[in-house]
């Protein structure tokens, strides 16, 4: 299970790297069986926030950075 919200971060962070806007939001989706919650904030390029599961665990995201093309 960790290896797959890591991989939704993963792909979450490059999709991002695209856009054009921030990406401060909540988004909730399925993996697997699975229904997750990602919430992300934007402070001077600092990325945090979490990822959370209907079951009640929930992990932290830190030190992510934005700017330019990466993540």
């Amino acid at each position: 299970m960790r290896a797959l919200i890591v991989g939704t971060c993963l792909w979450l962070s490059a999709a991002v790297s695209f856009a054009a806007t921030p990406f401060d939001g909540q988004w909730t989706g399925q993996a697997g069986n699975e229904n997750l919650t990602i919430t992300l904030v934007t402070n001077e390029g600092k990325v945090t926030g979490r990822i959370a599961l209907a079951g009640g665990d929930e992990t932290p995201i830190e030190s992510l950075l934005a700017g330019g093309p990466r993540i």
